[in-house]
């Protein structure tokens, strides 16, 4: 069976012979043989056909004497007089590609990926020599887990040397890599800076970390200058700061510090263990004392302060931090709860982490079975600390859940590093409204700025004050009280957490909704997580299924 699927005119025709397809003139003579899959009409001396072997997508290209002028490509497009830019594949389907002339003859080698149409400068990458990695080889050929990069102009000649690695351009400037060293190139892929770096990486849009064959780092801005001194590390820290680690010799040990510096390099802090986020212009910061202990041993204790986010002056005394530690047979009862653990009360009436998450205020770490307190930071110009009453420890047992927390008890200091409130509480949360929630004898109560009790220890829990009001606890529900100690809504809700924005959470039956300060239904009592007022117009809900939304009130 003879099957033509174009017309002859004056030139060739696809003709399909069995499975097979190839070419005849107009008297009906076989000019090309058969031998192809598919065959295209001939346009302007040239046919695409594809052969059996080739991959899926791939084709070559023939004369009208079925001479082959491309290779097997997917796309293949003309960028200047009889130069061609051809795409093509690999057994594994890696994308390759190179140039021809009109006669299909290869005008530059294959390159990996990375391609574009024409484009002078363009960034092309082949793979390496496995024995000397710093030589390209035939990507058709090789497979490697090391690539070398080049530079193009328009039709695929390379116009720089072979790099192991070039990052982006920045001000017409770049990071490379050569012999396994980084340096810096320009626009002209000309050395500018030396390759010495074992490595560089990307700090921000104006930065660069440099890692110097000592071992250290330095901070390099775009034209690869260095900045500043050498350090064992840098990482961004915020806006105004970046943060620079040292190694030092503390007693014969040697440990990693950490100090504020500006983004002009200059240093603004001392070294410390760790450094905490900013609040309100202040950092909380830990360090290390030695305690020489009677027998001649010496003891690391680890101690935190305050240090001013502008000068890095130290705000107050340096206090030890304190720990709790827990132990249980059948492990902590509520595990997805550090809250709970440390303040439910004894009572059959279970409260959720939210309750604790956003009602009381301290700033814990967990390492294992112990908490660590290291300083709470400012709310409303105060910061809790804590003193050490004695060295002895208090074992307490909550629900069969036994723990031990050193002989404590918790105070404030103010932006001056004065002393506000003196430590004498067991517990006490940080200021909201004014005030402060404190724990003495296993009630809540609440504390002013001074220290003066406006609510005295009485209640089984207390949260903290929004909008003139904190929820309290009593007769197995949840109400509201005002400062003056008068109930400002009856305790009927499972669950209440404080105004914010004159709006409060609230859950009935399982369910949250939000109330206003009269008590006032705002949101249908519909929600599995608490709304949370973010404005006095706007709350964001957890809708199930499809995640938190923003509603306007």
């Amino acid at each position: 069976v003879i099957q033509t699927h174009s017309p002859m005119f004056n030139a060739l025709a696809a003709v399909k012979v069995g499975e097979y397809w190839g070419y005849i003139n107009p008297l009906g003579e076989l000019k090309i043989n058969v031998a192809f899959v598919k065959a295209f009409p001939f346009k302007g001396g040239e046919a695409q056909v594809i052969l059996p072997s080739m991959l899926p997508r791939q084709r070559i290209i023939i004369n009208t004497s079925g001479k082959q002028i491309a290779p097997p490509h997917i796309i293949r497009k003309e960028v200047a007089p009889n130069i061609y830019h051809i795409i093509s594949q690999k057994e594994n389907k890696d994308s390759v590609f190179c140039y021809i002339n009109k006669e299909g003859e290869p005008l530059t080698d294959w390159y990996l990926t990375n391609f574009s149409w024409g484009k002078t400068g363009q960034k092309v990458s082949v793979f390496a020599d496995r024995e000397n990695d710093q030589l390209p080889v035939n990507v058709l050929e090789n497979n490697s887990e090391k690539y070398l990069y080049a530079f193009v102009n328009d039709v695929g000649q390379p116009i720089s040397e072979w790099f192991e690695e070039v990052m982006p351009f920045k001000e017409g400037i770049a990071p490379a890599k050569k012999n396994h060293r980084y340096g810096f190139i320009n626009e002209q892929y000309e050395k500018i800076v030396d390759y010495k770096y074992l490595e560089i990486r990307i700090l921000d849009e104006t930065r660069y970390v440099g890692q110097t064959i000592r071992g250290g780092f330095v901070l390099l801005n775009l034209k690869g200058e260095v900045i500043g001194k050498e350090y064992h590390g840098f990482d961004l820290y915020n806006e105004e700061h970046i943060v620079a680690y040292s190694m030092v010799d503390f007693m014969g040990r040697k440990t990693y510090r950490k100090a504020l510096f500006t983004n002009e390099c200059k240093q603004v802090s001392g070294w410390y263990t760790e450094i905490y986020p900013q609040k309100n212009h202040y950092h909380r910061v830990l360090d290390e004392m030695v305690r020489y202990m009677p027998n001649g041993d010496v003891k690391f204790v680890e101690v935190y302060n305050y240090i001013v986010d502008s000068t890095g002056d130290v705000l107050s005394t340096w206090r030890p931090t304190t720990a709790m530690n827990w132990s249980s047979d059948q492990g902590r009862k509520y595990k997805d709860s550090v809250y709970q653990f440390m303040h439910q009360p004894a009572s059959n009436y279970f409260i959720e982490e939210t309750f604790f998450q956003n009602v009381f205020y301290t700033e814990l770490e967990e390492d294992g079975n112990t908490f660590y307190f290291k300083g709470g930071d400012f709310h409303d110009g105060m910061a809790m600390i804590s003193e050490k009453i004695s060295e002895k420890t208090i074992t307490k047992e909550v629900k069969g859940i036994k723990y031990e927390i050193p002989d404590v008890k918790y105070g404030f200091i103010d932006w001056n590093g004065d002393l506000r409130v003196a430590c004498k509480y067991d517990y006490i949360s940080g200021f909201s409204d004014g005030k402060a929630i404190f724990k003495q004898n296993g009630k809540f109560g609440a504390i002013s700025y001074k220290g003066k009790i406006i609510l005295p220890a009485k209640f089984e829990l207390l949260g903290n004050f929004g909008s003139g009001m904190a929820p309290f606890y009593a007769d197995s529900a949840w109400g509201y009280i005002y400062t003056s100690g008068k109930e400002a809504l009856k305790p009927v809700y499972d669950e209440a957490l404080p105004h914010k924005f004159g709006y409060a959470a609230v859950k009935i039956d399982k369910k949250w909704g939000l109330i206003d300060t009269q008590g006032n239904t705002i949101l249908k009592f519909k929600y599995r997580r608490p709304p949370i007022a973010i404005s006095s117009r706007k709350v964001r809900v957890l809708i199930d299924g499809v995640g938190y939304e923003e509603i306007d009130l």
